[in-house]
């Protein structure tokens, strides 16, 4: 029975956490919450741990709101200053760990068909400045919402065979203008759109094969033309996330890139899907956030590392 008590826990949190992210029927009412923003460290333990993998650790927090439309945050990108990410319940957020306020911004229903859970599960998020690009499960959209309001969504047909449950999970527009996209089945080809999906681009396909047990859920570009790939997976031990690097693009699995971290016990973990990459100086600095599925169990963190030495 002892051997048995870690996997009946296992389900019984996995069952929690998705009945627990079925948030109310209607989606979020849009408009300015309110946030707060705790300093966490990387080793709860051990203040003085600092490394992890090929990452220092630079600074992190566990945000939090009185607002029950506050979390489920997927996806990550640098917005005018600020954060931009996509809730589950259908929702662009707008936020800064030095500010008290976030911004929530509800999509319309060309970008998410449904009113309920199911047709509002964003996932993958990113933006030239102007447009923001969403991809949602269950509906396998992609949605472009641009700078005078309008929207506008499509489904493409590579994606139309793609699992309801695990479809785009991340979405990234390339410094060259293409667009990559990769199923959180990883059994599923990742597509690399020419240009804009949602103006009708034709993708090609290519393979990527993340760390064994493990599901894309993130990747950004880093400024000097690499590729980060977030990857998450749950187990005994609750969530695990590796960052793994590509010197360019996944091709067809025969590039299986380096791991250059892993969040795991006794480390700092959650269910990290969301990544992005900046400058800060000289250096390359890496932010994640996770998304705590709108329980208790969970939480909303938001962790900044320093790339190399």
């Amino acid at each position: 029975m002892r051997r048995l008590l870690p996997v009946i826990l296992v389900i019984l949190v996995a069952l929690m956490i998705e009945r627990s992210s079925l948030p109310p029927r209607l989606g979020p009412r849009g408009g300015t919450i309110a946030i707060a923003a705790t300093p966490v460290q990387l080793d709860p333990r051990n203040p003085a741990v600092r490394r992890v993998g090929e990452l220092t650790y630079l600074r992190g927090w566990q945000l939090t709101s009185p607002s029950p439309e506050f979390g489920g945050l997927s996806a990550l990108r640098p917005w005018r200053r600020r954060w931009l990410a996509v809730e589950d319940t259908g929702a662009l957020i707008s936020f800064s760990p030095t500010e008290n306020q976030a911004l929530l911004m509800p999509l319309s229903p060309r970008c998410q068909p449904n009113r309920v859970r199911l047709g509002r599960d964003l996932e993958g998020l990113d933006t030239d400045g102007r447009s923001i690009w969403v991809s949602a499960e269950w509906h396998n959209t992609i949605c472009r919402r641009d700078a005078d309001g309008a929207q506008w969504g499509i489904r493409p047909a590579a994606m139309a065979d793609w699992p309801r449950s695990s479809g785009p999970e991340t979405l990234l527009r390339l410094r060259d203008g293409r667009f990559l996209i990769f199923p959180e089945d990883a059994a599923f080809p990742a597509l690399l759109f020419p240009g804009d999906p949602v103006s009708g681009a034709k993708p090609a396909t290519l393979r990527y094969s993340p760390p064994a047990g493990y599901s894309p859920t993130d990747a950004a570009e880093l400024p000097d033309g690499r590729l980060v790939v977030l990857n998450r997976r749950f187990g005994l031990h609750g969530f695990e996330a590796k960052l793994v690097l590509f010197d360019g693009l996944p091709a067809h699995g025969a590039q299986q890139g380096r791991t250059i971290a892993t969040l795991a016990r006794p480390l700092i973990h959650d269910n990290f899907e969301g990544i992005a990459a900046r400058r800060e100086g000289r250096a390359t600095v890496l932010t994640i956030v996770s998304d705590d599925n709108k329980n208790g169990f969970q939480q909303t963190l938001l962790l900044e590392f320093r790339l190399g030495d």
